[in-house]
């Protein structure tokens, strides 16, 4: 979906639309009126990743497609994992 519109979205982020942004994500992909309540805090954490990722993705120009997106997200995480741990945080 992002990558169809993603000049309107480009546009959203340079306004600082960016609650928007999550907003949209979360409709997609946030818990809806008729699921289990339950569901509310994994599906919140589901749409604030990837809110995350295409944000990234949008401030980057829309360059990366999907294969260098994943990449770049596993080599990120992968880094991030070990940093916190190497610091004990």
């Amino acid at each position: 979906m992002i990558k169809k519109h993603q000049s309107f979205f480009i546009l959203l982020s340079k306004q600082k639309f960016n609650s928007l942004l999550f907003e949209i994500s979360y409709s997609i992909f946030g818990r809806q009126n008729n699921e289990n309540p339950i569901l509310s805090y994994g599906k919140a954490f589901i749409a604030g990743a990837y809110f995350g990722i295409a944000y990234e993705w949008i401030l980057q120009g829309c360059n990366d497609n999907k294969e260098e997106i994943q990449k770049k997200f596993t080599d990120g995480f992968l880094f991030a994992f070990n940093e916190i741990k190497n610091n004990n945080c």
